[in-house]
């Protein structure tokens, strides 16, 4: 299970209309101001932030509670909730305001992290383009990890304020800090980073030193390593109309799930051919919905 945290940098007219506009909208929260930033809470986490040129404003960051991906549907309500009010009081930001996604990582070890920064450090310069593409703009407010190596990592010579913040965010939160977004307040944006996060999160686990020749590849290998529970009920719907499978076609399809897994399985031990092993899941992905859905 994945747990994951977003922190939206904005600019408020006021900390009291914020506040006053969650609590009517039914949304738990809690101001720290500055002195309790690391303070986990349950619901919304309000902080003062100095660093957003806010003028005659309030800048603040805004940490959402800590989603998982078991109730993925509740969460990204909650997102959307969330979005609403700061475009209700006429939210803002600026070039000064970044947009952060911790991914949990209590369950991986000192390897896993090291997977983590070589992938992304490998992959670094298209990771940031698909970034752009979905934003429509690019944060200048954190430095290329491929400013440092590996041993920095191990050191623990990486400052915060990289793409990928991996050792202090493990130190104070157990999670690792995707920095590179810049921050919004529109809910599908926000949305369709967390969703490309995750799959590269998923996939550089498995395969940190693979280094991908376009951002289009990228995009499609890494499709389906986080696979939302939306798309997953859009699947079973389209399915349904479907007419039930007999046994017999049952049987095929469980055959046909084996022999999958089992090619799959021989793919990434031999020639790791990412776009036939896109295709494998994909149809395999299909076959285990019908598999469910005919028990």
């Amino acid at each position: 299970m994945r747990y994951i945290g977003i922190e939206i940098e904005c600019i408020v007219n006021s900390v009291m209309e914020l506040t006053d506009e969650l609590m009517n909208n039914k949304l738990k929260y809690l101001y720290v101001g500055i002195r309790h930033k690391h303070k986990l809470v349950n619901g919304i986490k309000l902080i003062k932030d100095y660093s957003i040129k806010a003028g005659s404003k309030e800048g603040i960051e805004i940490n959402t509670p800590i989603f998982n991906d078991k109730s993925e549907k509740f969460n990204f309500e909650h997102l959307n909730k969330l979005c609403k009010v700061l475009n209700q009081i006429n939210t803002s930001v600026n070039e000064s305001c970044s947009l952060h996604l911790h991914i949990n990582s209590k369950k991986l070890n000192e390897n896993d992290k090291e997977n983590i920064f070589t992938f992304f450090k490998n992959n670094e310069k298209f990771i940031l383009e698909i970034y752009y593409d979905i934003q429509g703009k690019k944060d200048t407010l954190n430095d290329n990890l491929s400013n440092y190596t590996l041993i920095d990592l191990q050191n623990n010579d990486i400052p915060r304020k990289v793409n990928l913040n991996i050792n202090k965010a493990f130190e104070n939160y157990r999670t690792i800090e995707f920095r590179c977004m810049c921050s919004t307040i529109n809910y599908e944006e926000i949305k369709q980073l967390i969703i490309f996060t995750l799959n590269c999160f998923e996939f550089g686990l498995k395969y940190n030193n693979y280094v991908f020749k376009s951002k289009e590849e990228l995009l499609k290998c890494i499709e389906g390593y986080y696979l939302s529970y939306e798309e997953q009920d859009e699947e079973y719907k389209n399915i349904k109309a479907v007419e039930i499978i007999s046994f017999e076609q049952l049987e095929n399809v469980q055959t046909r799930i084996l022999e999958i897994k089992k090619e799959i399985y021989s793919i990434r031990k031999t020639s790791k051919d990412f776009n036939r092993i896109y295709e494998l899941k994909k149809e395999l992905r299909s076959l285990e919905i019908y598999n469910k859905i005919s028990f």
